[in-house]
């Protein structure tokens, strides 16, 4: 990226930046909306585009972080939107929406039998380990490198990208200040899509252990990375003979891939799955469930109190939440737009593939669906210590000389696509991409 070009192109979007850092810590709210030199403000998202302040307009590729899943604005959730502001806002008394969105969800999840909401999927994370503490009464939690599962004290190790100890033995790596030791000691750090390892640390903690969580497509720190089918089935496998809760973190990938989720594409279900992101059609919404056996065991009225999970929030189940998240799931069951978006997928990784080797490049595209992410490497990417040994520099160079050339990918990170995003919009995201190889040079 030319950093002078780039800073007279968005010098609003500069200027609101240092009025922002009077206001907040470090200039922004969250890691997310961080950007070398100083981040685009949107004024407007609008289908497969967002326009910054400055008047740019960009091809969306990071879509609400795969959130928007029928693009930015449709009409669909708007309508819903609006529909509810003139009838109830907040009223903190359960609303028939919340029940309407929860047996939907159940309908093409039927594994959930019991499910609750919350605000984010990070809560939805917390609440869910919580209950397997509870129903196990053990207190160590097993996660994989590479996996990201929210901000939360207890799962924030080895998460954005970093990571220590060896292959057979790795070492939970906390990625932020403020995290404790003892929190650390109650973390079992597990190898991505390496069962046999992975086999031997479950079975040496088994007695400790009370669950085990994983993202089906290891999403922000490994790169778009789907987990193995016997990796998978293994883990499975592992964590039924240990009396381990199996936990799918499907925040990202819940109805990503399809309305049955990737239970459909593994032929077995997890004991716990937490989601967000589309079911709420873009406010914010975290969720968890599983069998009723073990939600009522949790949070059921003849569980004793001492033996009681406690789950709740001011804004949990919001109804505007609700109806956009209802309003999707509708709009997803009308349309099946999933074979679309799978081959869109794949034709959008085979090209970005064709231009890179065209520019001498040696680079692996990730992904699954209609999810994806470049790394620059001549080798397969299977895990965040794969990852790690790409060049992160070359990548980030091409991801700010998209967002030059109008076509926003933040640097490291996946990218989506969505029903707005039209053949106009890969055509753009390719010839862009090929222009951005050009400039960069053969190594």
């Amino acid at each position: 990226m030319n950093e002078a070009g780039f800073q007279r192109k968005t010098s609003e979007s500069a200027k609101l930046h240092e009025l922002a850092a009077r206001s907040f810590a470090g200039g922004v709210s969250g890691r997310l909306k961080e950007l070398h030199p100083h981040p685009i403000y949107a004024m407007k998202a609008q289908g497969a585009y967002v326009a910054d302040v400055d008047g740019n307009e960009y091809v969306d590729l990071m879509m609400g972080v795969g959130v928007h899943i029928l693009g930015h604005g449709p009409e669909s959730v708007r309508k819903a939107i609006h529909a509810q502001l003139d009838t109830a806002i907040s009223p903190t008394l359960p609303t028939i929406s919340e029940l309407t969105l929860a047996r939907t969800i159940q309908r093409h999840l039927p594994h959930l039998e019991r499910l609750r909401f919350t605000n984010s999927g990070t809560e939805a994370c917390v609440a869910a380990l919580r209950v397997a503490r509870a129903v196990t009464g053990r207190d160590m939690i097993a996660k994989f490198e590479g996996n990201y599962h929210g901000h939360s004290d207890g799962v924030l190790f080895s998460s954005l990208g970093n990571f220590t100890g060896t292959d057979d033995e790795p070492v939970p790596y906390a990625e932020s200040a403020g995290l404790t030791q003892a929190t650390s000691d109650q973390v079992l750090m597990l190898p991505f899509n390496d069962i046999d390892r992975t086999a031997a640390l479950i079975e040496r903690h088994r007695h400790d252990l009370a669950a085990v969580i994983v993202e089906p497509v290891a999403g922000f720190a490994t790169g778009a990375v789907p987990a193995d089918r016997d990796f998978m089935v293994g883990l499975r496998k592992l964590t039924s003979d240990y009396g381990i809760i199996l936990v799918w973190d499907e925040v990202v990938t819940g109805f990503r891939f399809g309305l049955g989720g990737t239970e459909l594409r593994l032929g077995h279900r997890p004991d716990l799955t937490i989601l967000g992101k589309i079911i709420g059609g873009g406010l914010p919404i975290g969720a968890f469930g599983g069998s009723k056996d073990l939600m009522e065991a949790a949070f059921g009225g003849e569980v004793s109190p001492e033996k009681r999970v406690f789950q709740s929030g001011t804004y949990t189940a919001h109804p505007l939440a609700m109806v956009a998240g209802q309003a999707v799931l509708d709009e997803l069951e009308q349309t099946n737009p999933y074979p679309s978006l799978e081959a869109a997928g794949l034709a959008l990784r085979d090209d970005l593939l064709e231009v890179a080797s065209a520019a001498g490049f040696p680079v692996q595209v990730t992904g699954l669906g209609s999810m994806l992410q470049l790394h620059f490497a001549d080798f397969p990417i299977r895990s965040v210590r794969d990852t790690a040994r790409t060049d992160l520099s070359l990548q980030r160079k091409f991801c700010l000389g998209l967002i030059e050339r109008g076509v926003y990918l933040k640097p490291n990170h996946p990218g989506f696509l969505s029903t707005a995003h039209h053949e106009k919009e890969r055509r753009i995201v390719v010839d862009t991409a090929s222009e951005v190889f050009e400039t960069l040079g053969v190594n």
